[in-house]
């Protein structure tokens, strides 16, 4: 009944370059690809630390989902994850507007990027702005714009590239403070 980590869903890619993609597909839908999995909470406790995993998640799902489309190419599956997908891209992009606030009257290093959080894994009780969940998220942007283009639904496509862009200036302002 238990689920296991976010890097299980790298072996499911193995399966699809090894040509079993049905059967990648299978287990992705079984396991990765549903809301119960990428369920969010809003804010993260300590006490309660299973939502630890939800930001980088949030990212990665999406960015498996799209490359296992890339090697399957089946339309249908992805057709079906799109919802999700787009679900996931909006989340990302509504929580980095949750950090979008001047601090006396600067951007703040943190500025853009996802709310404070778990790290994840195994360091559950420090509270930081980790640069993984936030570098997952924006592929998991990129790479759903990018399916949506291929399906397309060109309007989202852009605006959720445009937003990755503004994404990436924003982890990279974090990462190297002297393009500040």
């Amino acid at each position: 009944g238990g689920l296991f980590g976010i890097e299980e869903s790298y072996p499911m890619l193995g399966l699809a370059l090894f040509g079993y993609g049905k059967e990648a597909q299978r287990y992705m839908d079984g396991a990765y690809l549903t809301r119960g999995f990428l369920q969010k909470v809003e804010e993260y406790k300590v006490e309660e630390p299973e939502p630890r995993h939800q930001q980088y998640r949030n990212g990665l799902e999406p960015h498996y989902a799209v490359s296992l489309y890339r090697l399957t190419r089946d339309n249908e599956w992805m057709r079906r994850h799109l919802p999700l997908l787009k679900e996931c891209a909006e989340w990302t992009m509504m929580q980095r507007c949750r950090t979008m606030e001047l601090e006396q009257g600067q951007k703040p290093l943190h500025w853009g990027l996802l709310p404070k959080w778990a790290y994840g894994g195994d360091i559950l009780d420090v509270l930081c702005y980790p640069i993984f969940p936030n570098l997952c998220c924006w592929r998991g942007l990129v790479d759903t714009a990018w399916c949506l283009e291929q399906m397309g639904d060109g309007e989202t496509a852009r605006r959720y590239r445009a937003d990755a862009r503004e994404y990436r200036a924003a982890i990279d302002r974090a990462i190297d403070p002297r393009l500040n």
